[in-house]
């Protein structure tokens, strides 16, 4: 009885921890991906700022 139980703790140890660290993997790769995307969309902004500027500085 008491060996089952703690094998069946072990896998389910085995597979929350799996799980976690999937979910980890999940969480970074997200949080990577948003960096990304607001990196591209602040360089997105300061080239179109320097557009704005050069057609500011065109139009005098």
């Amino acid at each position: 009885m008491y060996v089952i139980k703690s094998l069946n703790l072990a896998r389910s140890f085995k597979i929350s921890s799996i799980v976690s660290l999937f979910s980890l993997n999940l969480r970074a790769r997200t949080v990577n991906r948003y960096r990304i995307y607001r990196a591209s969309i602040k360089a997105m902004i300061a080239k179109t700022d320097l557009k704005i500027d050069d057609a500011r500085l065109n139009s005098r």
